[in-house]
C-alpha cells in the first residue's frame, strides 16, 4: 500500500490501520510480539520516524507506533487538543479503548515530555527519552 504524498512504500504499511477513537481518528502501526513498547514521536513527525526502528524492537516486543493528532495520517478531531496536556489525556484514552499496557513509552523530542506527562495518568514501569523536550509545550 502506497501511503499518500511520499515518494516511497511505508515499509509496515501491513501493519497499519485507522482506529477511531474520540476525539481524533489514529493511525497507527503495530508489529511484533512479546512486552508492549509505546513510541511517540517529536512535533512534526510521524510514525515513519520509527521505520528503522520499530522492525528491530520487534524482534523481542510488541510495538506500537501511531501518528500524534494533525501529524501524520491522524486526522485531528477536536482543535485545541494539540497541547501537552490534551494530547496525553487523548493518548491515555486510546490506550484504554486498545487494551494497551506498556512495559516502556519511548518519546522522541516532544514526544518524551508527552511520555512523562502520560506517565502520570497511566503510571508504565519505564519512560525513555530520545533527545526528549522534557519541558511543556503549548501546542499548534
Amino acid at each position: 500500500m502506497r501511503w499518500p504524498g511520499t515518494s516511497s512504500d511505508w515499509p509496515l504499511a501491513e501493519h497499519s490501520r485507522i482506529v477511531d477513537c474520540t476525539p481524533h481518528r489514529w493511525h497507527v502501526t503495530e508489529t511484533g510480539a512479546g512486552p508492549l513498547l509505546i513510541l511517540l514521536h517529536g512535533a512534526g513527525g510521524a510514525t515513519q520516524s520509527w521505520r528503522h526502528l520499530m522492525p528491530r524492537l520487534a524482534r523481542d516486543h510488541r510495538v506500537v507506533a501511531f501518528d500524534l493528532p494533525g501529524q501524520g495520517f491522524t486526522r485531528m478531531g477536536a482543535p485545541g487538543r494539540c497541547g501537552l496536556d490534551p494530547m496525553a489525556e487523548d493518548i491515555a484514552r486510546l490506550m484504554d479503548d486498545q487494551g494497551w499496557d506498556p512495559a516502556a513509552l519511548i518519546g522522541h523530542s516532544a514526544g518524551g515530555a508527552i511520555a512523562l506527562r502520560l506517565a502520570e495518568l497511566r503510571p508504565v514501569p519505564h519512560v525513555i527519552g530520545l533527545n526528549a523536550a522534557v519541558s511543556g509545550f503549548s501546542g499548534v
